[in-house]
């Protein structure tokens, strides 16, 4: 990692911790205990796989995910 990610996910981390507080203490640790366990896991997934593989695959997911949200939305119309 270098200083720029660092500096990103210090600022990340500040704005999270402000905007939702340490109220909700269980979802941060939830956060943090899923990317533990996943980090490892994706590393030895983009080690593996192609580039091309990987960034349909994520394409593929990301538009998932958009007709799911756009689909709620109309539907709480």
């Amino acid at each position: 990692m270098n200083l720029t990610e660092f500096f990103v996910a210090l600022a990340s981390s500040i704005t999270f911790f402000a905007i939702i507080g340490l109220s909700h203490w269980y979802i941060i640790a939830g956060l943090i205990s899923g990317g533990i366990i996943a980090a490892p896991i994706a590393a030895f997934i983009s080690r593996k796989l192609p580039v091309k593989t990987m960034m349909i695959l994520v394409g593929i997911m990301v538009i998932l995910i958009s007709i799911r949200i756009i689909f709620k939305g109309l539907t709480a119309i």
